[in-house]
């Protein structure tokens, strides 16, 4: 066994708890871990302590932008609805975007089996976030109103650009399917702190 697959075992001293036993796998990783306390323990005094050096974000800011589908789609079983939402983050205006912070969507879908249906959200960026799988145990045939779904996964990303919503409805075998209708689309984006933080959302 080569030095770099050794597994190192010692005791730990820590302030109120005694020692405790440690491991380090492999040598290169270089960071003790504990069974039971993981990389280590959080010293909450210090943490109180530096918290009154942390700089406060600024208020969020959101921007909303609006989508009605007329006529409401139809999605057929095993069919997959697609929409397409430009957003320019409110681009000139106070509440303006320019990075993203998280992603809210609201949705409003009739539906024969609830939980058949599969909505994803792609970013300008291409990021493609699961907001909402399939249920097997979901058989409810009231569909969603006003639900509220959310993504980090684009954090970080410039929420200006092309925003696509997608409804998916997966026939399960064996149950009666009649489709599904998403009615109304909208993109909401707000910011936080000087890195312009941004949170997007689709609301239909």
């Amino acid at each position: 066994m080569s030095e770099d697959n050794i597994i190192f075992l010692n005791d730990l001293l820590l302030p109120h708890v005694g020692a405790i036993s440690t491991f380090s796998l492999p040598r290169t990783v270089k960071a003790s871990r504990s069974h039971v306390y993981g990389f280590g323990m959080l010293d909450a005094g210090l943490m109180a302590q530096q918290t009154t050096l942390f700089n406060t974000v600024s208020p969020q800011r959101k921007c909303i932008k609006e989508v009605t589908l007329h006529p409401t789609r139809i999605l057929s079983p095993g069919g997959v609805v697609s929409v397409d939402i430009e957003s320019d983050a409110c681009r000139g205006r106070k509440n303006e975007i320019n990075t993203v912070e998280h992603v809210q969507v609201r949705v409003s879908i009739s539906a024969v089996c609830r939980g058949d249906l599969s909505i994803s959200l792609v970013s300008p960026a291409g990021t493609v976030s699961l907001l909402l799988d399939r249920r097997p145990n979901d058989a409810s045939t009231a569909g969603m109103k006003n639900w509220t779904l959310m993504t980090v996964h684009c954090w970080g990303e410039q929420p200006q650009g092309l925003w696509t919503f997608q409804a998916q409805y997966v026939a399960e075998t064996g149950r009666k399917h009649r489709g599904a209708e998403p009615h109304n689309d909208s993109a909401a984006h707000y910011r936080r702190a000087e890195t312009s933080h941004c949170d997007a959302r689709n609301t239909n």
